[in-house]
């Protein structure tokens, strides 16, 4: 069998015994991290090393930056999301030695600044950003190409993926353009390794630090893992670690896995 599973970190240096701990416990064999927030001199190649894994990453300082770790050499491919005009370390594609890619991705917020409610720059930015991932998607499909494409996509697919849809009427992370956006990708001919075989509503990837959301349960399903057909045919399992958002100095996010046969 092969793990693979997804987390946005919150700060990869910030989290690495919570990281260390989560990589003991469960073992995934490859792992999509997202806002690694470190340039490639700052990550901690050696730490990571360490926990037995390799690294590949396209950083980014402060903000963003995206990585994959993998117990077994991988080789890059894409460094950038083609067509997205990306400006910031969001799209990192990699592939393993038997042609299958992996691909970490960390799509816009969308939302603009609380000093410009009524900028539209950073929501043209997601859009245009979701359009180029499917493109790049459509042409892995066409090409036959296995990969699975996992991150924190930053959208809210479904009222009940979310413990109170009403409050996020006009967020970016619900609006029907974006909604839309998604949708397009999951007909593409993709997989959601998660909700294929866990439908349930109010099942949740994200809890805010603020408001007590850990404890009130008031969480939200922001973090996919997507295959193509050939990868899709091998799901054997999938879930959530949300244990983790209970352990000492969190990410606001927990990991999504899934579990495939080789």
């Amino acid at each position: 069998m092969k793990k693979i599973a997804t987390w946005n970190v919150a700060s990869v240096r910030s989290r690495m015994e919570g990281l260390g701990n989560w990589l003991t416990k469960t073992a995934p064999d490859i792992v999509f991290l997202q806002e690694v927030k470190a340039t490639e001199e700052s990550f901690p190649f050696l730490e990571i090393k360490g926990m037995g894994y390799n690294a590949l990453v396209r950083g980014q300082k402060s903000y963003n930056g995206v990585a994959v770790l993998s117990k077994e050499p991988l080789e890059p491919v894409l460094e950038n999301l083609p067509g997205a005009g990306e400006e910031e370390a969001r799209y990192l594609e990699v592939k393993d030695a038997a042609g299958v890619h992996y691909i970490s991705v960390y799509v816009p917020n969308g939302n603009p600044s609380e000093k410009n409610p009524q900028d539209t720059s950073k929501l043209e930015y997601k859009l245009r950003f979701m359009a180029a991932l499917l493109e790049r998607v459509q042409t892995l499909l066409a090409d036959r190409t296995p990969f699975v494409l996992g991150g924190d996509f930053n959208v809210i697919a479904r009222d009940t993926d979310v413990y109170n849809a009403k409050a996020y009427e006009g967020n970016a992370l619900m609006l029907p353009s974006v909604r839309e956006a998604l949708r397009k990708i999951e007909y593409s001919g993709v997989t959601n390794a998660l909700r294929l075989l866990h439908p349930e509503p109010f099942l949740y990837s994200f809890w805010d630090y603020r408001f007590g959301a850990w404890e009130k349960n008031m969480g939200m399903l922001l973090d996919i893992l997507y295959l193509s057909p050939a990868v899709a045919d091998k799901l054997e399992a999938s879930g959530t670690d949300s244990f983790v958002r209970g352990e000492a100095n969190p990410s606001d996010h927990v990991p999504v896995w899934c579990l495939l046969r080789e």
